[in-house]
């Protein structure tokens, strides 16, 4: 039995969001150790896509006042229909591979107190969807993502394994939208909940995309009604203490940061963070089909 359920909010399956969706939560489905999926929301494709896989849709989902859904709803609704200890969400246009599952089972294993599992993505261009019956598809994409693919900064999470007993008062963030990734992590700290670095044994492959979705592109995300709101709710942005973990995951097993504060990771780190806001703010993302 699967002892993890991930879960998502995907967008419209149109253009190349549609691809790299399909790619990503097909890539989900097709993890070992096996995971247990659902997909929520009501956009075009999600309840048919939902269906090809042979997965939860829930397409009821409570929304904020201009009808984005909101992730507190999502989380409750997961943690009530999950039959598995661990809970993840995942950013819809998150390709995942066999180490993923495999990371959660060990964290869980050597963690016996709640904890939070995050780690960095790898941004990279992905145009076309990839065969599932092809039996080399998991090489050809980390080929892919080996040849183009850029580690991204610390700021940018786009995954939250845990315990499905933790986050059950979420605020009404709205998806998407930036500030409650920080808040995760944050909060973890805050109520001292080890949060468990697994970049080092990954490969969390971002699809690279543009931001046509919104209306104003990329800084409507970041500062945007909602993004605002959504920061309001958070208590701030958190950008330092809700970028780091505590503890790291590596080929030899689970262990403390050896970084003394969470200023250092985050400041060495500053120039890739630079890099990716000139690199949004220029619309230099690949543009949908």
């Amino acid at each position: 039995m699967p002892r993890l359920t991930l879960f998502g909010i995907p967008k419209a399956f149109e253009g190349h969001i549609g691809v790299i969706q399909r790619n990503a939560i097909r890539s989900w489905t097709l993890l070992r150790p096996a995971v247990d999926v659902i997909l929520f929301g009501d956009d075009d494709g999600t309840a048919e896509f939902a269906a090809e896989l042979k997965i939860r849709h829930v397409a009821e989902i409570k929304k904020t006042e201009q009808g984005t859904p909101l992730l507190s709803d999502a989380f409750q609704q997961a943690r009530a229909l999950s039959r598995t200890a661990m809970l993840g969400y995942v950013n819809s246009d998150i390709l995942l591979l066999d180490d993923f599952s495999v990371a959660a089972e060990k964290v869980a294993a050597a963690i016996s107190s709640p904890f939070l599992m995050i780690g960095r993505r790898i941004d990279t261009d992905i145009t076309k969807e990839f065969d599932a019956e092809d039996p080399n598809w998991r090489q050809q994409i980390l080929a892919t993502k080996d040849s183009v693919g850029r580690l991204a900064p610390r700021v940018c999470k786009d995954f939250f394994v845990f315990p499905k007993q933790l986050f059950l008062d979420l605020p009404d963030f709205a998806v998407g939208r930036a500030n409650w990734d920080n808040w995760m992590v944050y909060h973890a700290h805050q109520t001292k909940i080890p949060v468990v670095d697994v970049t080092a044994v990954t490969s969390v492959i971002h699809q690279n995309h543009d931001y046509a979705h919104f209306k104003q592109g990329y800084a409507e995300q970041i500062k945007g009604r909602e993004a605002l709101a959504n920061r309001d709710l958070a208590g701030g942005m958190h950008l330092v203490k809700g970028s780091v973990g505590n503890w790291v995951l590596t080929k030899n097993g689970i262990g403390r940061s050896r970084a003394l504060s969470a200023w250092l990771p985050f400041l060495a780190d500053m120039h890739r963070f630079s890099r990716l806001l000139a690199r949004l703010c220029a619309g230099s993302f690949r543009k949908s089909n």
